[in-house]
């Protein structure tokens, strides 16, 4: 067609060309005429161009397809001269029916397409035509669609096959009627096909119908078109259902290794995610069980639930999520690597599973999922008719839930990685700081004296000056009074920084949590007093004490508190609350209590949360903080076998949550 299009613009090029060059138009005229008789003599020349464009496509699609049904009557020619029987042979021959049987499982193993393997047996059932009569041969599949036959391959029928017979109920014609007893008919005078009759391709013919059964699953049906006064007999039937046998097997055959090839393709195919991995597979069981629909749930034992994760062409009504006595729950309490159910309608899960009854399925094939020899969860087929798997397809429907158990190990392996990734980047974090405050120790140690022998002396002088100055002028007693203050300021810093290096030697004492925290309130006073800050206290209802150092902990809520207050400038609220839990994860302490401190301030921007603890990082205004604070507390509350959490959400407020081990000596 594309083809097409490009030869018409060209010729509708060419033809315009030409008129601009000999007829002087312009070029609008040349490319798009207004003269009538130019305009049909071009849609005429472009008329012919497509009929001969389609006359070659037809004849190019009729010598391809003459290609295809001469290569296949070559794989045809290439295995039935070796068993064509001479006239005189006598159809009740064992030998005979051997031979035939033989050569059809031989031909199994060839790498034909099944459906030339489907044409080939046909042509060797109908090898003996002196005896049966046969004029043609049709080879009807039972697919998974309920009570209904596909046309799968036809040999030596002198009329082309109506379209009806390309879908066949059960309940229309009489091979319909064999597929559902299960048993060989035969039918006078093209009775009880109605397809056939209704063409009249030749009047008084009859129908022998075999079914093509193994193990008990019903695979096709062989229709022989006999000419007419042919008759059915003893032998025939012994004939064709030891051919038809032997059919039967090849095709399961066949199936089958159509199913490995499929397999070992999607095996291949898989990549490095595990989630699109396990609808691949899934996809895979669907096909390969030729089922309805499919589902793989993974099973979680908390709420003893099973929740799709992949559906394979999941009917219009299902449900998403499983409990208990459902199929997939009984499946994984089977522990087995197949289990099939038969006659649904007929179990208690039709009470529990409205799907059965909704999409008419019947039977259901399904297997565990095992992570770590522990079931995960179950990956099940439906079935709208009465189905058992094959011996080879039971394999590989094992061997695709075991792929899906694989790659539910790659996302746990994935999970634990991540987690111990995790673990590994905050140790490495914690390592960095540890390096940072060893660093910062050092260099405290290291000019801490020097510096205060000179804070000493400013401030000395300061303090003699305002002594000794008589009536001095406002500006001079302000100047004194800043540099004291800086200077006192300075000496804190210093005093921090030494506090931080050399932490003093830590006490082991019961604190009465209520009694300290309403300490330290009334040390901040004060600082309440300034601005509108309501502060609700309900650590009067905690009892039980908590082990460390009074002075240390002290001193960690007090500045806690002070940078609560200061967060709330305009007013708010301070809540202090305590709780007992079970510890922070990775505490070294069982039994913890926790205190939290929850201001309604300004808070903390998201991205400086992992910066907060680092020492001399700040976000306070105009210099009043010296970023120490948080940093001093957290080593504090650390080297008193507890833990230091901040929380915080911008313009909500921040938490500060302090772990501490509880007393557990009565």
């Amino acid at each position: 067609m594309f083809v097409t299009i490009i030869l018409i613009l060209f010729y509708w090029f060419i033809l315009s060309l030409l008129s601009l060059l000999i007829g002087g138009n312009g070029y609008l005229q040349a490319f798009f005429p207004l003269d009538s008789r130019e305009l049909i003599f071009r849609f005429v020349s472009i008329f012919f161009i497509l009929l001969g464009n389609l006359y070659l496509l037809s004849k190019l699609g009729k010598d391809r397809k003459k290609e295809a049904i001469k290569k296949e009557d070559n794989e045809l020619k290439q295995y039935l001269p070796e068993i064509r029987p001479k006239k005189d042979i006598n159809l009740t021959g064992q030998s005979f029916i051997y031979k035939v049987a033989n050569s059809m499982l031989k031909v199994s193993f060839s790498g034909i397409s099944l459906a030339t393997f489907a044409k080939l047996a046909l042509a060797l059932i109908v090898s003996e035509k002196h005896f049966i009569n046969c004029v043609g041969a049709v080879f009807f599949s039972a697919g998974n669609q309920p009570n209904f036959l596909t046309l799968k391959a036809s040999y030596n029928m002198p009329f082309p096959l109506p379209k009806e017979c390309k879908n066949v109920s059960f309940q229309k014609c009489i091979c319909g009627e064999a597929a559902q007893k299960k048993t060989i008919q035969f039918s006078e005078n093209h009775k009880n096909c109605p397809f056939f009759s209704e063409k009249k391709f030749f009047k008084g013919h009859n129908h022998y119908c075999v079914p093509l059964i193994n193990q008990g699953n019903l695979l096709g049906v062989v229709n022989l078109i006999l000419a007419p006064g042919s008759k059915r007999t003893k032998e025939s039937d012994r004939y064709l259902m030891d051919v038809a046998n032997a059919m039967a097997l090849g095709i399961e055959h066949k199936q089958e290794m159509g199913q490995t090839t499929e397999i070992n393709k999607c095996l291949s195919e898989l990549t490095g995610q595990p989630h699109e991995n396990i609808k691949k597979l899934l996809h895979l069981y669907g096909e390969v069980s030729e089922s309805s629909c499919a589902f793989y749930k993974r099973h979680n034992p908390k709420t003893g639930i099973l929740t799709s994760l992949a559906q394979y062409r999941p009917p219009r009504y299902y449900d998403d999520q499983e409990a208990e006595d459902s199929i997939g729950q009984d499946i994984i309490n089977s522990r087995k690597p197949l289990m099939v159910i038969r006659g649904l309608t007929e179990t208690k899960y039709i009470k529990k599973d409205l799907n059965i009854i909704r999409n008419d399925f019947i039977t259901c094939v399904g297997s565990v999922v095992k992570l770590r020899e522990e079931p995960i969860g179950a990956v099940y087929a439906f079935y709208q008719l009465d189905f058992i798997p094959g011996r080879k397809s039971q394999e590989h429907l094992k061997m695709i839930a075991s792929a899906i158990g694989r790659e539910e190990e790659r996302i746990y392996e994935n999970k634990v990685l991540k987690e111990a990734y995790s673990k590994l980047k905050k140790a490495q974090n914690s390592l960095v700081q540890s390096e940072k405050l060893a660093a910062l120790g050092r260099f405290a140690s290291g000019i801490a004296h020097e510096v205060k022998n000179p804070l000493g002396v400013i401030l000395g002088g300061v303090e003699f000056l305002q002594k000794k100055i008589v009536n001095p002028d406002k500006s001079i007693v302000m100047a004194l009074e800043k540099v004291k203050d800086s200077t006192l300021r300075a000496n804190k810093i210093v005093q921090n920084l030494l506090t931080f290096s050399k932490p003093s030697a830590r006490k082991h004492e019961v604190i009465d949590l209520r009694k300290l925290i309403e300490e330290t309130l009334s040390l901040l006073g004060y600082k309440v007093s300034l601005v509108n800050i309501k502060i609700i206290n309900e650590v009067k209802h905690f009892s039980q004490g908590v082990v460390g150092d009074k002075n240390q902990i002290q001193q960690v809520l007090f500045n806690l508190f002070l940078n609560a207050i200061e967060a709330m400038p305009k007013g708010g609220k301070l809540k202090i609350r305590a709780h007992k839990v079970s510890g922070p994860k990775g505490h070294k302490e069982k039994n913890s209590c926790v205190v939290e401190i929850a201001d309604t301030g300004e808070g903390i921007p998201e991205q400086n949360l992992a910066k907060i603890f680092e020492p001399f990082f700040t976000t306070k205004r105009d210099s009043k903080g010296t970023g120490l604070g948080l940093a001093m507390c957290k080593m504090i509350v650390e080297n008193n076998q507890g833990k230091l959490a901040i929380k915080s959400k911008l313009d909500k407020g921040t938490t500060a949550e302090i772990f501490l081990p509880l007393n557990t000596q009565d």
